[in-house]
């Protein structure tokens, strides 16, 4: 897991061969402006989600986990927290699923607050509980980016 300013980006391009167009995008697309969606990047190999919700309480989270996909998410508007542990031998909640690349676990990840400005990166053996609201539930906008391992 990695979280930093998106402003240090740059810092962190050499990790995957597919990041230069990643964080690209994400320096060059408008990220004020764009509207909720699905835009390609890389054909199926780097794409983003662009997406608007409230955040949950604790309670509602459950620790995710990704096999196909790096997850590179940045808050456009409002915040988070966000759940983190590595995956190690947590008890499976629901199996892989290939054709939504996701599996569900048991799990209580430490929490870290992302805010605008910032951005986290998820790797395959990253657990990770996202959309979690610190206090109330608040309105927000987000990108994520989906890298292709």
């Amino acid at each position: 897991m990695i979280c930093d300013l998106l402003s240090n980006s740059r810092t962190y391009v050499p990790l995957h061969p597919l990041f230069p167009l990643a964080f690209g995008w994400l320096q060059n697309s408008g990220l004020q402006q764009i509207k909720p969606g699905r835009y390609a990047i890389a054909g199926d190999d780097v794409f983003a989600l662009v997406s608007e919700y409230e955040t949950k309480a604790l309670p509602e989270g459950c620790p995710e986990a990704h096999q196909l996909y790096i997850d590179i998410q940045v808050l456009i508007q409002g915040e988070e927290l966000i759940g983190w542990e590595p995956l190690t031998n947590q008890e499976l909640l629901k199996p892989y699923r290939a054709d939504t690349d996701i599996a569900f676990y048991k799990g209580e990840p430490a929490l870290f607050k992302l805010s605008e400005g910032l951005f986290a990166v998820f790797f395959p053996s990253d657990l990770h509980m996202p959309c979690i609201s610190n206090g109330n539930a608040k309105p927000v906008k987000k990108v994520v980016i989906k890298v292709k391992v």
